[in-house]
């Protein structure tokens, strides 16, 4: 969110942008793809079809969208 970038020390350095992204993006995705297979086999284990999916992939960079089937 911009607000919290723009409450940054030094945000116009290019070490506070690159550590930003590092945990604003990688590292939160890393959780997120975390949390989505716990509770893929949580829901698994209940008897139910579940595929978790990636929470940054994309499937086409064109029109940034990710894979997303639908049954």
């Amino acid at each position: 969110m911009d607000s919290i970038v723009d409450d940054l020390p030094h945000r116009k350095e290019r070490s506070v942008a690159v550590n930003y992204r590092h945990h604003g993006y990688e590292v939160i995705n890393r959780r997120l793809d975390l949390l989505a297979s716990c509770l893929s086999s949580y829901i698994q284990n209940a008897g139910y079809r579940v595929l978790p999916l990636p929470a940054s992939e994309r499937y086409d960079d064109e029109r940034i969208c990710a894979l997303f089937p639908i049954n």
